[in-house]
């Protein structure tokens, strides 16, 4: 589906709108936003704020670039860090403020900041020579109050044949604690695209390797950066790694070569062995692929790179690989789609690029799509900043919700004790996604009095008192 738009110009900042669409199926477009000046920007990357806005991160002509939205996708405020390069990933912090990765000159980069953009410290960590690549393309929380990040180094100036996967351990000031470099495959070079949790403490890196995506490849490491195990696929880009929801894992990327290339996805165990792989014609690459609120997954990425138009483009599969839609969105210029969200609401935040719309020179592009839907029983609603425990009613009689904020992904244990420290309930025990989450405490069988919920997430506990009246 083809979408023509019309465009509504502001001193600053230009805003594409489109009209909503009544009786919207998923997958149409419900409003579009661009961001930007006359010079190039872009949207790498886009998170909940935690308070029902948004963050968008990324490029402009002379920065870094990052947006607070609002859920119309109406701005809230703008910040440009001048004398950058441009940031791949945000995150929460874990207290109150955000780190955005990228790069910033010709060197890797970390930036801190507080909730209302402004910069708490900054650090660049050098590489040998100048690779476009050398920028951090990830960064997450890791086992402890650390923070891990993933990318690329060139080996020396000018030479692109060869050069290193790079994994680096920052303290909470950013101060490296391990940095470590990594050569997977035969071929000269190996860049890492992302980092995730694999859900058992250790990490996953997907990327590629050879000369400039001759194939994709995941490599596990420790929290050591040990490697455990390395695998190379036959597509040529590893751009994203979700967990699958039934013990393995997704890989989305790019494959078919540079005349032919199309979207690819591959289906791991817990070992990275391939059980399945899909390309898909219709798109040109996957930069991101998320699970849907419906147990499906969908696919963010661009079409039509060796043709024009270049359009962002949107496929929803099923665990099989199955195509259920796909779409794609832009007009006679360049758009691509970086990032991807489900909203509260259950429609899809899509960020990226454009340069068919906007103030010129390329503009952060933000489409709002519809969406399936959230069902009732626990779905993350939003994206905390900070670690929390709740529950409603309280007291209250037979059960109660209670609801847990995780302001990053790992393995949790929520469970209920009575008054003389027995445990009564398992709520959850294992690997569960940022975000907030909810979970019944049935109560039926207990008897009237005190009790206590329990949440243990990495070294953060908190305990909650619920109050049983029969």
């Amino acid at each position: 589906m083809r979408i023509l738009l019309s465009c509504i110009l502001s001193s600053v900042i230009l805003i594409t709108v489109v009209p909503f669409i009544a009786f919207a199926v998923e997958g149409d477009t419900l409003w579009t936003r661009t961001y930007g000046g006359t010079g190039r920007d872009g949207a790498n990357c886009i998170i909940p704020s935690g308070d029902g806005g948004y963050l968008l991160a990324g490029s402009t002509n002379f920065g870094m670039y990052l947006l607070k939205v609002d859920a119309h996708g109406d701005t809230m405020w703008t910040r440009a860090y001048g004398g950058t390069q441009g940031a791949n990933c945000i995150i929460p912090s874990g207290d109150g403020g955000f780190l955005l990765a990228g790069q910033i000159g010709d060197q890797r980069g970390l930036v801190k900041v507080n909730a209302q953009g402004d910069i708490l410290w900054s650090h660049i960590y050098p590489v040998y020579g100048y690779d476009p690549s050398s920028g951090f393309s990830s960064v997450i929380p890791g086992n402890g109050d650390g923070f891990l990040l993933a990318g690329a180094t060139s080996d020396r100036w000018g030479d692109f044949s060869w050069g290193s996967g790079n994994m680096v351990e920052v303290d909470e000031e950013g101060l490296v604690q391990l940095n470590i470099y990594y050569s997977v495959g035969s071929g000269p070079y190996t860049a890492f695209n992302s980092i995730v949790p694999s859900g058992d403490g250790d990490f996953l890196l997907p990327g590629w390797g050879g000369y400039f995506g001759t194939y994709a490849l995941l490599v596990k490491v420790n929290g050591q950066g040990d490697v455990l195990w390395s695998h190379i696929y036959e597509g040529s880009v590893a751009n994203s790694i979700i967990p699958s929801g039934d013990g393995g894992f997704l890989l989305a990327g790019s494959a078919c070569g540079y005349d032919n290339p199309c979207i690819y996805l591959v289906k791991v165990n817990t070992e990275g062995d391939s059980l399945w792989s899909r390309t898909y014609s219709g798109g040109t690459t996957a930069n991101a692929i998320i699970s849907t609120s419906d147990g499906n997954f969908l696919l963010a990425g661009f079409t039509a790179l060796l043709q024009a138009p270049y359009d962002m483009c949107l496929a929803k599969v099923n665990l099989q690989g199955d195509t259920l839609w796909t779409r794609a969105y832009g007009g006679s210029g360049y758009e691509e789609a970086r990032s991807v969200i489900q909203t509260a609401d259950g429609n899809y935040l899509v960020a990226g690029y454009t340069d068919s719309y906007g103030a010129g020179g390329g503009d952060m592009w933000l489409v709002c799509v519809e969406g399936p839907g959230l069902p009732a029983e626990e779905r993350p609603i939003y994206q905390p900043i900070s670690f929390g425990l709740a529950n409603h009613p309280n007291p209250f009689n037979a059960s109660t919700t209670i609801v847990y904020d995780l302001p990053r992904a790992g393995h949790i244990s929520l469970r209920v004790f009575d008054l003389l420290g027995r445990e009564v309930a398992v709520l959850k025990d294992g690997f569960v996604e940022a975000g907030t989450h909810r979970v019944t405490f049935d109560c039926s069988n207990l008897p009237t009095g005190i009790y206590f919920a329990r949440l243990e997430a990495g070294e953060f506990t908190q305990t909650k008192k619920l109050m049983l009246l029969k």
